[in-house]
């Protein structure tokens, strides 16, 4: 009853990565159509995400750090040491974004949510390229059963045909980042000390 459980909720956390995978097949899409002939998509979707667009950012990472959890002290899949590294950047964005969203100030650590976004999705990345690529195309990290966990370049299956642990972590990453570049609200910029002698 129990492993049934266990493989109903990796299949559940397999099949929302792959809803956002396509998720982000979707906006590079609407951004290429609209850069390329002048539609409005993006900007039809930022109107209806900007409202949300923290509160998904902190669901996203929440989500995220307890799949993950999940995954490693449940499902018994040990972390690799690359895992370790992504868990850094994605664990610390739930508390963050809850200490900013109690108090209004979500704008204020966007910059450092974003990084924190980009470099995980680095290490996703390169974590994937190690089950994907041939090793004489990617520079093996020193990631072994003696460092602690398993080794990085051998992943668990394959769901899909394509999706790994690693590129589930990178689409987390990557929608954090979209949202976050193309649908947070816009906020309004204090005038400069040139504009305000203008004004008088």
């Amino acid at each position: 009853m129990v492993s049934i459980m266990v493989e109903a909720t990796i299949n559940i956390i397999s099949y929302l990565a792959l809803a956002g995978f396509f998720g982000i097949l979707v906006t590079i899409w609407a951004y290429l159509n609209d850069t390329l002939f002048g539609s409005t998509l993006t900007q039809r979707i930022r109107t209806v995400i900007s409202p949300f667009a923290y509160s998904i950012a902190f669901f996203l990472s929440l989500s995220a750090t307890l799949a993950s959890l999940f995954l490693s002290e449940v499902a018994h899949f040990a972390p690799c040491v690359l895992c370790w590294y992504q868990r850094i950047f994605m664990y610390t964005q739930p508390v963050l974004w809850y200490m900013a969203m109690a108090r209004k100030q979500e704008h204020i650590i966007k910059p450092y949510i974003m990084l924190l976004n980009v470099i995980g999705a680095f290490w996703a990345l390169y974590h994937y390229s190690l089950h994907i690529l041939p090793r004489n195309l990617v520079v093996i990290a020193p990631c072994a059963k003696s460092v602690g966990g398993v080794p990085c370049d051998k992943g668990y299956e394959m769901m899909f045909g394509f999706m790994t642990f690693p590129l589930m972590a990178a689409v987390v990453f990557i929608l954090n980042i979209i949202i976050l570049q193309l649908y947070t609200p816009r906020v309004a910029q204090a005038p400069t000390k040139k504009a305000r002698k203008k004004k008088k």
